[in-house]
């Protein structure tokens, strides 16, 4: 089969249609990962089509690698601004039990909790059944690499209570707003808020965005990581 048109015009254009072609494709199954090879003035011979076909296995394994470390960037960028969609602390463990990535509310809480928080998640992945804690271990081949760990407000009913309403008097929120606060708070989501006010999602996702703007935060967790810190 011969180059598509509009190739052999630009192989003319540079010239390139004088040149002798040794090239090959470099796949992975049915996709085409890229193709690689050289032009040359003479005639390329036997032994350079051998040192080519000898160069692509090495050739693919690297670009196959080099586009797994690339998706592994992508999804480490993608980490933080997953966990801040968690209505709760989260925490994102190694194999060892160190935190690799949390959220604002999971960053707040090892800011008031201290060891206390520490201790909590080395008991969720030691597989003891820490009340208040859900915990998915994640690896391949059957091991375990580590852990995404999600934690309930580790205060009490009543003094999460009165850190609403003292969140909900600072920021001036309406009494709605501070119905859907404090949803929020006990870990409703946005389907559980509007059930419970007899509301639409939609308007709670509405009362949702003013309470972030009024309390100069972007998501759930941000609001959860104000409530921890409120005194």
């Amino acid at each position: 089969m011969g180059a598509p048109a509009a190739e052999r015009g630009l192989f003319r254009e540079l010239e390139l249609d004088k040149l002798d072609q040794l090239r090959v494709l470099v796949c992975e199954g049915p996709h085409l990962v890229a193709w690689i090879g050289a032009y040359h003035e003479r005639q390329f011979t036997q032994l350079h089509r051998r040192v080519l076909s000898a160069l692509v296995p090495a050739v693919r394994a690297r670009l196959l690698l080099e586009r797994q470390l690339d998706s592994g960037r992508r999804a480490q960028l993608a980490i933080p601004m997953l966990l801040e969609q968690i209505h709760a602390p989260a925490f994102v463990l190694s194999r060892r039990g160190g935190v690799d990535e949390l959220n604002s509310a999971g960053r707040a809480m090892l800011a008031t909790q201290g060891n206390a928080a520490r201790d909590k998640l080395r008991r969720a992945i030691a597989g003891g059944g820490e009340p208040g804690a859900r915990v998915v271990a994640f690896g391949a081949s059957g091991g375990s690499h580590g852990w995404l760990v999600v934690l309930e407000i580790p205060v009490a009913s009543t003094e999460l209570a009165a850190r609403i309403a003292t969140t909900i008097a600072r920021a001036g929120l309406t009494p709605r707003q501070g119905r859907v606060l404090s949803g929020l708070a006990h870990g409703l989501t946005t389907v559980g808020i509007a059930a419970s006010l007899d509301i639409s999602p939609r308007t709670v996702e509405k009362h949702l965005d003013a309470i972030f703007e009024k309390l100069a935060v972007s998501t759930h967790a941000g609001v959860l990581a104000l409530l921890l810190e409120t005194p």
